[in-house]
C-alpha cells in the first residue's frame, strides 16, 4: 500500500471512530475544501468543519472501500448513513 492509501485509510478510520483529531492530522496546512454545502474552505476551516461535523452527530455511520493512488490523485468510494438533525429524516449519502 503506498504511503498515500494510507492517508486515506488513516482518514476513513477515523470518520469511523468519531476521531476528528486524527482527521484533522490528515491534512496540509495549506489545505483547501470545497463541496455543495461547505465551499471554499482553507485548512484551518476544513479542519474546523470535522470537528463540528463529528461532534454533533449521533448516528453517524461511515462505510469506504477502493482506496487508490494513481500517482497524482487518491480516491475511495465511502458512504455516510446519520439522521439529519433539522427534519429527523434518515440520509444515506454515496460519495467517490
Amino acid at each position: 500500500m503506498s504511503e498515500e492509501e494510507n492517508l486515506i485509510h488513516t482518514f476513513y478510520n477515523a470518520f469511523q471512530k468519531n476521531d476528528y483529531a486524527t482527521m484533522q492530522s490528515c491534512y496540509h496546512k495549506e489545505a483547501t475544501f470545497s463541496d455543495p454545502a461547505f465551499q471554499n474552505l482553507n485548512s484551518k476551516e476544513v479542519k474546523s468543519m470535522w470537528q463540528m461535523l463529528i461532534t454533533s452527530a449521533r448516528d453517524l455511520r461511515i462505510e469506504f472501500s477502493d482506496v487508490r493512488f494513481d500517482g497524482r490523485f487518491g480516491y475511495c468510494y465511502w458512504q455516510a448513513y446519520y439522521t439529519f438533525s433539522r427534519t429527523g429524516r434518515f440520509v444515506h449519502n454515496r460519495i467517490h
